[in-house]
């Protein structure tokens, strides 16, 4: 899952300073033009803090500077990675069980609703006889695929 926010490096503070001195614009100037309301998301960036990821991206692209190149991703040793990614976590295991009495769940809540989605979801109006409706399995067909061409 992505994180909602993001930060810039050292390296990348540097670059975008260069390109705000570049444009000679002022903090209010890019908070506006990024539709911002104050200019502390602004300061933030240019301090290294953390600030959302869409005000981030946004930023970058007023001073016309790949995010990607900017932001301060985390590192993470790859047999860190290697371990993290074998082992199921606490949280995968209860989303499991959670999952599992979601389907039941949802199962029931089909059971009650079928009929009457049916009822009011099979028919449809007929474009060239306004006066008739059509029931879906009269307007598609079954398909059949070969395994193999012949």
């Amino acid at each position: 899952m992505a994180k909602r926010s993001l930060k810039a490096s050292p390296l990348g503070i540097a670059k975008a300073k260069q390109a705000f001195q570049r444009r000679e614009w002022t903090q209010e100037y890019l908070a506006s033009a990024v539709d911002l309301q104050t200019r502390q998301p602004i300061w933030k960036f240019f301090s290294g803090r953390p600030i959302e990821r869409h005000l981030f991206i946004d930023i970058c692209f007023q001073l016309n500077l790949d995010w990607e190149d900017i932001a301060d991703f985390p590192k993470i040793d790859d047999l860190e990675l290697e371990a993290i990614s074998n082992q199921p976590s606490q949280d995968q295991l209860s989303q499991d069980h959670a999952s599992e009495e979601n389907l039941d769940w949802i199962q029931q809540v089909r059971s009650h609703v079928n009929n009457s989605i049916q009822h009011q979801c099979s028919h449809t109006q007929n474009v060239l006889d306004l006066t008739s409706s059509l029931t879906l399995s009269q307007i598609y067909t079954d398909i059949y695929l070969l395994p193999h061409l012949s």
